[in-house]
């Protein structure tokens, strides 16, 4: 018989192996048979709810959080954006009418479970509670500067056409031609073992067994897939040979060591809010960022933070206006001027009132696949990029602090969160 506890993180972590699969991620060998156990045990202890301390758990988790966001066809209208948006040539109108019909869906799903709006049933569902309180005042207070920090470090620079298309297609000039290939072990490896020994080995050892996968790729991006039920986790990087290859690498591994420091957490009491995991993440990525990395380094990574909260600013109040007013904003043109406007308010306030970009970037919310996906995870970056700026210049905020603040799952240390926020 499973407790409860066990039987949580099992169920999860099937269902995080099953979307692995789905990708068709290189997972380890050695774990195949594992899987294919897992699996097995699952099947057979689903059939039978008298296996469970909590009868009533398996029918609490099997609800397809999803499920809801199918076209008439029974097609997912993820999956179908997902594969339009890949497409040589963008048919934005299509792509703005399957936005409209996920929101309509979404708001209508969450009426039905008797919430306001979407945004308090995000908040509600992710127990988006604790950092929110305390960081309120905090983004009022730095936002307006952080606006005139990215204006004037793109004042020194001429800007062309082929800039525009998205904050951080600015690269070129944010990294300063900053070539960087991924040396796990030299780059990352042995400096973690100095910021903590016995994480530094059992990353050692997840790196061995290949659960971090660190590729070439034509599309910069990471993610980290949570193992719970085996007290693993899994890293994907694709790298296109720029610094920040360097930041996502380092952040998908905050997001390991925030398992790890849970990892005894029973699963009621584990914490399963999306800001509380990428808080801990970005704090790890500065830390290490802070104590590993040269000067130049560090000023590229603060300016990719405060970039990054201005750009996840736009997107969460865009997002905001549409998902209370859907029918107000249908048409393309009317979604394009209200994202023009936020951006020239937060991260392209360097443009001044000119319209000459406004073609180019009325669209660029379509490239963001978090307001399809994920609708307003994107403001959980705000909360802990600030941090993290905050943490790159404060040599007082220490791994300790972090550790302690979160180990304990759901019983975060908020008194002693409150001293450092």
């Amino acid at each position: 018989m499973l407790l409860e506890s066990e039987y949580g993180y099992l169920y999860e972590e099937v269902e995080n192996i099953n979307y692995l699969l789905s990708l068709n991620m290189e997972l380890p060998a050695g774990y195949i048979e594992d899987v294919s156990r897992t699996i097995s045990t699952f099947n057979k202890l689903s059939k039978n709810n008298n296996d469970f301390l909590d009868k009533t758990l398996l029918n609490n988790m099997m609800e397809v959080e999803y499920s809801y966001l199918i076209d008439e066809q029974g097609n997912s209208l993820i999956d179908i954006y997902n594969k339009e948006i890949k497409a040589s040539t963008l048919d934005v109108e299509y792509i703005n009418s399957l936005y409209n019909k996920m929101i309509l869906k979404r708001n209508k799903y969450i009426q039905q479970q008797l919430y306001k709006d979407y945004f308090t049933y995000y908040k509600e569902r992710n127990n988006n509670n604790i950092l929110d309180k305390l960081f309120n005042s905090k983004v009022n207070r730095v936002i307006p500067n952080y606006i005139k920090e990215l204006k004037s470090f793109y004042n020194n620079f001429e800007i062309n056409e082929k800039d525009m298309l998205h904050p951080f297609k600015l690269n070129n000039i944010r990294i300063n031609n900053q070539k960087y290939k991924v040396n796990f072990k030299e780059d990352f490896l042995e400096n973690i073992k100095i910021m903590d020994s016995v994480f530094g080995k059992y990353l050692e050892r997840i790196y061995d067994e290949g659960f971090i996968l660190i590729k070439e790729s034509n599309l910069q991006e990471g993610f980290f897939i949570e193992l719970p039920y085996t007290k693993k986790g899994f890293i994907y990087s694709g790298c296109i040979g720029d610094i920040d290859d360097y930041f996502n690498t380092i952040h998908e591994i905050g997001h390991l060591y925030h398992q790890y420091i849970t990892s005894n957490v029973e699963y009621k009491n584990r914490c399963n809010s999306l800001e509380i995991k990428e808080f801990v993440a970005h704090s790890f990525e500065a830390l290490f960022v802070r104590q590993f990395s040269s000067e130049k380094v560090k000023k590229i990574y603060e300016i990719q933070q405060i970039s990054s909260v201005l750009w996840n600013v736009v997107l969460f109040e865009f997002q905001k206006i549409i998902y209370r007013n859907p029918n107000d904003y249908l048409f393309l043109e009317e979604k394009e001027r209200i994202f023009v406007d936020l951006l020239k308010k937060y991260t392209h306030s360097y443009l001044y009132n000119t319209n000459k970009y406004d073609i180019l970037l009325g669209s660029t919310w379509m490239y963001e696949s978090m307001l399809f996906e994920t609708p307003f995870y994107n403001c959980e970056y705000i909360y802990a990029q600030i941090n993290a700026v905050d943490i790159l210049n404060n040599h007082q905020r220490s791994l300790e602090e972090i550790k302690n603040n979160f180990k304990n799952g759901k019983n975060i240390n908020i008194k002693s969160l409150e001293q450092v926020l």
